[in-house]
């Protein structure tokens, strides 16, 4: 089962709710096995199984073909088509996949959560559980106008198993002091150098250390990734997700970046000293398949390693879109408070902001983000 994530009141405020989500394959079929906690981390249910007529990879293969399609053909005129088959989806994600318990515990305290926050532990690496949306089933007696997503700023973090048992819990502080941004030159890719240049004036303005490279090519990268130094790391790249493959490869100027070259003794424990933030802004790079022992992608290799944060989009991104995302992410993040005896903006409040900037038209981009973190994670003090 997850492990339960445990929070200090004094540090952060938990989460609104907690959802735990383990994938079960002990008795020769699948099924997932659903319990739900307070901020209190009080159990609302008893473990739910929920068992999976369907190869789950097979249809979240599906799934996220179909948002992939929607997203290569993003245009004003696809507005309504796009909300239609999202809103199709969602509702048929709760229907199907979360069981009665759940959702008569979600009925009767969604209105005390609406506008919380939700952290969904989970041991699988199928289900876009921000694309979930809530209805009265079958009465119709009510329905949730947006999917989690947006209605409770869902954030994710991983459940450890027998081989990811020691995952530690998300921080509720996140250093910036130094930050690296990979994006290689490609002709095609003309909003890569868009953010690396939004991330070199952030760098400049909180006077942090740039520890970008030169170029993106594979050695160069690698060679960053054993130095150190760096709690934060952004990538603007292609991701490129094969059927065999476990994480999306990272293309780089000369060669593609996967988890399974970043084994050893060398660059792990570089991430856990400083516990970085990771953006990876690729096509596919929060997807994960099961490796020969546990889950693999790119989540599962940051996390275990000891990353604080981990943001990554499910699906085909649009250039342009993923570069709005990321700017208003960091500028929400970074922003000092108009009051300074009240905090910075946390994670949640971030990202909510970064997908307002980027919904519309038609392209699913906006929803595309998983985010693993802390919902109330903020960044510690920096100099301004």
């Amino acid at each position: 089962m997850p492990g339960r994530v445990h929070f200090d009141p004094v540090l952060a405020e938990p989460p609104a709710v907690q959802l735990d989500v383990h994938y079960d394959a002990s008795s020769g079929g699948h099924a997932l096995i659903f319990t739900l906690f307070d901020r209190q981390g009080r159990a609302l249910t008893l473990p739910q199984r929920r068992p999976l007529r369907v190869d789950p990879q097979r249809y979240a293969a599906q799934l996220y073909a179909s948002l992939s399609t929607l997203a290569e053909a993003a245009a004003p005129t696809n507005a309504a088509a796009f909300e239609a088959e999202v809103r199709a989806l969602g509702w048929r994600l709760w229907a199907e996949l979360l069981p009665a318990a759940i959702k008569a515990a979600y009925a009767a305290h969604r209105s005390a959560w609406a506008g919380r926050t939700l952290l969904v532990v989970s041991d699988e690496p199928w289900i876009p559980w921000e694309l979930v949306l809530p209805y009265d089933d079958p009465a119709g007696a009510w329905r949730d106008e947006a999917p989690w997503a947006v209605s409770l700023s869902l954030q994710r973090w991983l459940g450890g198993d027998a081989t990811t048992a020691a995952i530690p819990g998300p921080p509720v502080r996140l250093a910036l002091a130094s930050l690296a941004c990979i994006a290689p030159h490609r002709r095609d890719l003309r909003f890569a150098a868009t953010e690396r240049r939004h991330l070199q004036t952030l760098a400049a303005r909180l006077s942090l250390r740039d520890l970008s490279p030169a170029d993106a090519r594979l050695a160069t990268v690698l060679a960053l990734l054993r130095e150190g130094g760096y709690d934060w790391l952004h990538f603007a790249a292609h991701g490129e997700l094969d059927e065999d493959a476990t994480a999306a490869a990272i293309a780089l100027e000369d060669g593609n970046l996967l988890p399974d070259l970043l084994y050893g003794p060398e660059i792990r424990p570089q991430i856990a000293r400083t516990r970085p933030g990771v953006m990876l802004n690729i096509c596919h790079g929060a997807r994960s398949l099961w490796s020969l022992t546990h889950l693999g992608g790119w989540a599962q290799w940051f996390l275990s390693a000891g990353a604080g944060l981990f943001v990554a989009p499910l699906w085909t991104v649009t250039d342009h879109h993923a570069a709005a995302f990321a700017q208003t992410f960091y500028d929400r993040l970074t922003a000092p408070p108009v009051d300074p005896a009240t905090p910075r903006a946390t994670v949640a409040e971030a990202v909510s902001a970064a997908r307002q900037a980027t919904q519309g038209d038609g392209d699913p981009t906006w929803l595309a983000y998983s985010i693993y973190a802390h919902p109330h994670a903020r960044l510690a003090p920096v100099t301004i």
